[in-house]
């Protein structure tokens, strides 16, 4: 789904580069993100940033569904 695709890279780029932290970590926060309903089902503006939402108000939402986020998967060295 491209969409959710584009929220999902977005955010581990993001947090790749904001926090410094690697890859794989970046992956396993984003599918958390996903899972609790952190990440809007709303469109979204490539060309801004994702916002990713508040743990403490977010609620599993459409893109909780492992078919949004399950598929993605880090190879290599951690």
């Amino acid at each position: 789904e491209d969409s959710s695709t584009a929220k999902f890279m977005v955010g581990v780029y993001q947090l790749v580069e904001n926090r410094g932290i690697t890859y794989a970590k970046a992956i396993n926060i984003m599918k958390r993100a996903f899972i609790r309903g952190q990440v809007s089902v709303d469109s979204f503006d490539l060309s801004r940033r994702l916002d990713i939402g508040d743990n403490n108000f977010s609620k599993p939402n459409k893109l909780s569904n492992p078919f949004y986020w399950a598929p993605f998967v880090y190879y290599g060295n951690f």
